[in-house]
């Protein structure tokens, strides 16, 4: 269980990274300050998403 706990942490801080640097390079690229925000909260939900399923598959296969 220590593993997934770590996955998850990790997935937290990536997708908060991700948020602030898409947020970034996509109002850089669009000028248009909701539409980049809602773009890069899609992106970081992505990979939370991703790193949640990532820390199940852990959980069941370390049984």
């Amino acid at each position: 269980m220590s593993a997934s706990l770590t996955i998850r942490r990790f997935g937290y801080i990536a997708s908060l990274l991700i948020f602030i640097l898409g947020a970034t390079l996509f109002y850089n690229e669009s000028h248009t300050f909701w539409n980049s925000l809602s773009a890069a909260f899609l992106s970081s939900l992505l990979v939370l998403i991703s790193f949640i399923m990532i820390s199940w598959l852990v959980q069941v296969f370390t049984k």
